[in-house]
Parts: C-alpha cells; structure tokens; sequence
C-alpha cells in the first residue's frame, strides 16, 4: 500500500504539482473508476487510466482555466461544447 501512495504522489505531482497529504485512501466504484482520498476528502480521481484532480482539490486553482458567458452557463453543464464566442476571458496558457 505505501508503494501505491508514494507512485499516485509521484504521478501527480508530475502532472499537477505538488500535493500534501497525511492519510491517503484508496476506493474503487462499481464502474471501475478510482477515487483516492487524501487527507479524508476525495482529492484525485482516476478514469480508464487518466488521472484528474476532483473541484475539491486546491490544485486546481493553478490549472488553466476559461471564463464563459453566463448565458453559457446552463448550455455547458448539460453538455454542450464550450465555443469561441461563450469565451469572455482565458486564465493561463494551455
């Protein structure tokens, strides 16, 4: 199990910078999908072999992000693609 934290920190880390943690959790849903929580909250969540940080991780603050119209909005959570004009502002490069 040590051997599985220290490889999960080590490709995250590669990948999303550096991430604290005292306990580290691993749990995998009927689906097959892997969630791993750091500390007690779920952190990373691991997909058909990608790994992504979860809302909850405060990495995410550091990862490029875009800014869309608010008229977007409800178009984007129900799945629509994110267009050029919805975009109002780019944070980072990606």
């Amino acid at each position: 199990r040590r051997k599985d934290a220290i490889r999960l920190k080590e490709e995250a880390e590669a990948s999303l910078g550096a991430l604290e943690s005292k306990t580290f959790i691993q749990a995998e849903t009927e689906d097959g999908t892997v969630v791993y929580l750091l500390d007690g909250v779920i952190r990373l969540v691991r997909k058909e072999d990608v790994l992504f940080p979860t809302l909850t991780n405060p990495v995410v603050e550091r990862l490029p992000s875009v800014i869309v119209d608010m008229g977007a909005v409800p178009y984007v959570c129900d799945g629509a693609d994110v267009m050029a004009p919805g975009i109002v502002e780019v944070k980072s490069e990606f």
